[in-house]
């Protein structure tokens, strides 16, 4: 399982920042958010949105079909 994750209530580039700071994964598909398949830094993701004033929300998915994953 992977988590994806961003920062709610406040502007998206937010959650690029939190994801580069934190060693996520950023993706574009459907909308921007960061996948960490290490749980380990969620804790980071989660304090670095709390920073801005956001509040980080993650969503469990399956590993598997990441190949299909495009970020053109």
């Amino acid at each position: 399982m992977a988590a994806d994750c961003f920062c709610n209530e406040i502007d998206f580039i937010f959650t690029e920042d939190c994801c580069i700071g934190t060693m996520g994964e950023l993706r574009r598909q459907h909308a921007l958010h960061c996948r960490f398949r290490d749980y380990s830094n969620l804790g980071d993701f989660n304090r670095c949105c709390d920073s801005y004033g956001g509040k980080a929300r993650c969503v469990l998915t399956p590993s598997h079909g990441e190949e299909d994953d495009d970020d053109t």
